[in-house]
């Protein structure tokens, strides 16, 4: 039994950053304006160029701009609490540090881990839209060569796998593994250089569009909500996921000159920007063609050449192809960064953390997993790997936003900042009768007794005694976690059963009721705590409401993917689980030999035994987990 304990608390132990959090072999020559045209060009690509069309024909209508803004709005939650994390750790691997740090070993990993399907399929994805966009400027001459050529011009008939092996698609891949093996400096500027020649070609299409705009396009058919309102807001969903990629600010923080600026900056400015390009473009669409005249699969192309302007099809081709590029880029470039950080703990291979000396990138990471995106991008659909990107990026934007709530009542983790990477609270002076008498003055710690409250009951909620813990703020992580799982239960009897719950079956009435109420009052007991208040570079407004409404949006739409993508998942979960446990449980660095560990209390609270006043052992390393 004790040995069981200590494995289940081994797999919970938690990271402590290095004393300096700015050290890193990676090269640090990234800008905000770098960072910022790095998130645009991941978030603007296949989402405008391939969403766009098929939202407005089939889903949204001529609301679609409204379907964007409602989508930019939820994507903005997720993308506030990546940048509080990224300013606090500016390390490469993004959501798996930030898990690492609040949560636990286990439940990084897995993060890390769907984070590598997350990069791995959506290149793959977008290097196929590419591919397609590319062959509709020759006319359909490549693919149909690639056809008579390899398959004797006979289709391969499938619902996964794709029609005909995509080799434009591959060597797509293959040209950005070079680029991005080239190192962060060459592969951005040559980023940039094409982001803003797409947002021009964006702004082009607007402003074109304005001439052949024709208001009375608004209200044939079905009017502006032409499959009504919940068409907006299944459009919005849809949309959603052409906000992801903002995720790479965050990753690329290990590289930035000033991370705490410049994270939070950069995804504010990306979002600004992406947000007014969906919109703007959406808005111009269905202006120039009524909802129903709309092509899905090239809407702008064929919608200039629907209003006589056959010469700007060919641009707004090219604009495609570019802007898909750059989302293709997005996907590559974040890869070996989080590779890196999964390896440097020692929880993946450590070949996969070998940086390249002249380059400053892990080069072989690229490369193994490249080839991985490549064999997708040959043999699978495109609609089959859109479907399996989706779910590992909410589980990471949950794990994020929960994050942030945890450490923000968690006293051992709320200092955590680029000037205290440890997150170590002060510790009180006692004079001779044991009373506290001042709060050290060292730079980075709390320097208030209000500090020492975080994590317990507010005075006000004192009647409320049974939920005090021993331990501050563990529970407010208690009653996160209860009321998250309820809420997704919830939320699958809302997708599943929304026409029992229309016709008022009692069961399916009184489910909801139950745990929705059960999700409900285990949230509220966490705004009774004490929440730091620690001033950072950037912090996430209204904690924890902000980050539970992203958690609960993306719990919404995690509960609608269908069952062959949650069998995927399952899959790949459980072969990382397996390497977890066949490598990275003792390969971890907290398994390594406890040479040079440190005490995180001073030791003149320390008893003999080496434990504290309440008699916990409390050991803190070089190697940066904590020992608890």
């Amino acid at each position: 039994m004790s040995r069981l304990k200590r494995a289940l608390s081994n797999i919970n132990r938690k990271k402590l950053l290095d004393e300096d959090v700015l050290e890193t072999q990676l090269e640090r020559c990234l800008t905000t304006w770098d960072m910022t045209l790095l998130g645009i060009g991941a978030m603007i690509g296949s989402g405008l160029f391939v969403l766009t069309g098929e939202v407005a024909a089939n889903t949204a209508g001529p609301s679609v701009s409204l379907s964007y803004f409602i989508a930019g709005i939820a994507a903005l939650l997720a993308a506030i609490c990546y940048a509080e994390f990224g300013a606090r750790i500016p390390k490469a691997g993004s959501a798996y540090i930030f898990a690492y740090v609040a949560v636990g070993e286990i439940w990084a990993f897995l993060v890390g881990w769907n984070i590598l399907l997350e990069y791995v399929v959506g290149a793959a994805a977008t290097a196929k839209a590419f591919s397609g966009y590319f062959d509709e400027l020759t006319g359909g001459y490549i693919n149909q060569f690639i056809i008579d050529t390899l398959l004797g011009g006979e289709e391969w008939q499938s619902d996964i796998f794709s029609d005909f092996p995509d080799i434009m698609a591959a060597l797509l891949i293959v040209i950005l593994i070079i680029l991005v093996s080239s190192g962060a400096a060459l592969s951005t500027k040559l980023n940039s250089v094409v982001v803003v020649t797409s947002l021009g070609l964006v702004i082009f299409m607007f402003v074109t569009s304005m001439f052949y705009a024709d208001v009375s396009n608004w209200s044939v058919g079905n009017g502006y909500f032409a499959y009504g309102f919940t068409g907006t807001l299944s459009g919005a969903a849809t949309c959603f996921y052409a906000y992801l990629g903002f995720e790479v600010i965050a990753v690329s923080g290990e590289e930035a000159k000033t991370p705490a600026k410049s994270i939070p900056l950069a995804t504010i400015y990306a979002f600004i920007v992406s947000a007014s390009c969906y919109i703007l473009a959406s808005i111009g669409l269905t202006l120039m063609v009524p909802y129903m005249d709309i092509d899905p699969d090239a809407a702008f192309s064929a919608a200039f050449e629907y209003v006589g302007l056959d010469w700007a099809k060919y641009i707004v081709s090219i604009g495609a192809v570019l802007a898909i590029l750059t989302s293709s880029f997005g996907n590559i470039f974040p890869l070996p960064r989080s590779l890196y950080a999964i390896a440097s703990d020692g929880l993946l291979f450590k070949i996969f953390a070998k940086v390249n000396e002249r380059t400053k990138v892990p080069i072989f990471g690229v490369i193994f997993f490249g080839i991985f995106s490549i064999v997708l991008a040959i043999f699978f659909d495109l609609d089959a790997l859109i479907e399996f990107l989706s779910i590992g990026t909410l589980c990471g934007f949950s794990f994020v936003a929960a994050s942030v709530i945890i450490v923000r009542y968690s006293p051992e983790l709320c200092n955590i900042t680029i000037r205290n990477p440890r997150g170590r609270p002060a510790i009180p002076n006692k004079s001779s009768n044991g009373e506290v008498s001042d709060i050290l003055e060292e730079p980075g710690t709390i320097s208030s007794e209000k500090e020492l409250l975080t994590g317990r009951l507010k005075e006000r909620f004192q009647c409320f005694a049974f939920l005090e813990s021993s331990v501050p703020g563990e529970t407010v992580v208690y009653c996160l976690a209860f009321s998250v799982i309820c809420e997704f239960m919830t939320a699958i009897v809302l997708v599943y059963k929304y026409e029992d719950l229309l016709a008022g079956e009692w069961w399916a009435v009184m489910y909801v009721i139950i745990l929705g109420s059960l999700a409900i009052l285990s949230f509220m007991v966490i705004p009774m705590h004490h929440q730091s208040e620690i001033e950072l570079d950037f912090k996430v407004p209204l904690v924890p409401f902000f980050p539970f409404a992203s958690i609960t949006l993306n719990l919404i739409l995690m509960a609608e993917l269908d069952s062959y993508t949650w069998i995927r998942f399952v899959i790949w979960v459980v072969l990382g689980l397996i390497i977890y446990g066949c490598y990275g449980y003792s390969h971890s660095i907290a398994n390594q030999d406890a040479i040079g560990f440190v005490p995180l209390v001073d030791t003149h609270l320390l008893n003999d035994a080496g434990q504290t006043e309440n008699g916990d052992t409390t050991y803190g390393g070089t190697n940066g987990i904590n020992q608890t």
